[in-house]
């Protein structure tokens, strides 16, 4: 694993923290547009309830509120402590404050996990409606900036750079 890219737009007041996809406000529109969206191979959108259920791509997902990893020797709940927990605000507030974040490091360190991770807070603070997971894009592919462009510019993006 090379480099996890979180990518994302600022959200905005109306959003209120309001959970994606729920709700009557531009949100849950964006998300219910983002829904229908063409993607192509290796690449899957997730509203904050797909990624809450887990993805079959992603090594997470949450039950009652617990954010879990889910790996071959099962599943471990995720404890937030020390330099975890500082990075995690570090990265929504980057997010929150340019819209461009990319997590670069030797294989594992964590780096997945910390995007997961902060994709999912990112969903439930209503910085966007959704998350894209690409595992390969095309040189010149314009898959995100169609999508985001579905979603009013608020696009979550996790793509591994291997």
């Amino acid at each position: 694993m090379g480099a996890e890219k979180v990518a994302g737009a600022p959200g905005s007041p109306e959003a209120g923290g309001q959970r994606a996809g729920e709700g009557g406000g531009r949100q849950a529109e964006s998300a219910d547009r983002l829904r229908h969206a063409s993607l192509g191979a290796g690449a899957e959108l997730l509203r904050l309830d797909d990624l809450e259920r887990g993805s079959p791509h992603l090594c997470f997902r949450v039950e009652e509120g617990r954010p879990l990893l889910v790996g071959s020797e099962g599943e471990a709940e995720l404890v937030v402590a020390d330099r975890f927990g500082e990075l995690v605000e570090e990265v929504l507030r980057r997010l929150g404050e340019g819209g461009f974040v990319a997590l670069e490091g030797p294989r594992g360190v964590g780096k997945s996990t910390l995007a997961l991770y902060c994709a999912w807070l990112a969903l439930k603070r209503g910085l966007a409606p959704a998350l894209l997971h690409a595992e390969r894009l095309a040189a010149g592919s314009t898959l995100i900036s169609k999508i985001a462009g579905e979603a009013g510019g608020k696009l979550l993006v996790l793509y591994d750079a291997r």
